[in-house]
C-alpha cells in the first residue's frame, strides 16, 4: 500500500470532539465529588484550619466550574463556526463531518487543553480537602462523599451515551455546571 503524503496546506481528519466531551465528563464527574465533600464538610462543625479549607476549596471550584463552562461555550461556538450541525447524534456527528483546518485544530487543542486542567484543579482540590481530613481523622464524610456521588457520575456518563444530539450533550454537561455553582452558593 502507497504511503500518500498531506500538505500542509490540506484538511485534517475532524476527531477531537468526543475526546473534547469526554474530557469535560471526566473533569465533572470529579466536580461532582468535591461538590458533595465541601457540602457535607460544610455541614459540621471543624476545626478553624479545616474551615478555612473548605472555604478556599469551595472558591477555587467555582472558578474552576466557571472556566469550564466557558470552555463548553467555546466548544459549542467551534463547532458551530466550522458548519458542524450540533443537532445531530455524536457518532454521526464525527463521521460525517469534514477535515479540521490547522488553525480549528488547534482551537480545538486548546479547548481540551483547557478542559483537561479544570479536571487537574478538581482534582487538586478534592486531594487537598483528602489530606486534610487525613490529618484531621476527619475522612468519613469525604468517604460518604465519595459514596453519593457514584450513583451521580454513572447517571451523566448515561445520559451522555444517550444524548440525542451534541447539543443535547453539551447542555448536560453545562447543567450539571450550573447545578453545582448553585449548590455551592456560587
Amino acid at each position: 500500500m502507497p504511503f500518500e503524503f498531506i500538505e500542509w496546506g490540506e484538511e485534517f481528519m475532524a476527531f477531537g470532539i468526543d475526546d473534547a466531551l469526554t474530557t469535560a465528563a471526566a473533569g465533572i464527574s470529579l466536580a461532582d465529588t468535591v461538590v458533595e465533600t465541601i457540602k457535607k464538610y460544610s455541614a459540621n462543625k471543624m476545626s478553624y484550619d479545616f474551615e478555612q479549607l473548605i472555604g478556599e476549596a469551595r472558591i477555587t471550584l467555582l472558578r474552576n466550574i466557571d472556566d469550564a463552562d466557558l470552555e463548553l461555550a467555546r466548544f459549542e461556538r467551534t463547532i458551530v463556526d466550522k458548519g458542524i450541525d450540533t443537532n445531530m447524534r455524536l457518532t454521526d456527528l464525527v463521521a460525517k463531518a469534514s477535515f479540521w483546518k490547522p488553525f480549528e485544530q488547534h482551537r480545538l487543542s486548546q479547548i481540551q487543553k483547557r478542559l483537561n486542567a479544570f479536571s487537574d484543579g478538581v482534582y487538586s482540590t478534592g486531594d487537598d480537602i483528602a489530606a486534610l481530613a487525613r490529618c484531621h481523622q476527619q475522612t468519613y464524610e469525604m468517604g460518604i462523599s465519595v459514596a453519593d456521588s457514584v450513583a451521580t457520575k454513572h447517571r451523566l456518563h448515561s445520559d451522555l451515551l444517550n444524548a440525542k444530539s451534541l447539543k443535547e450533550a453539551i447542555s448536560i454537561l453545562r447543567r450539571r455546571l450550573v447545578d453545582y455553582k448553585r449548590s455551592l452558593g456560587g
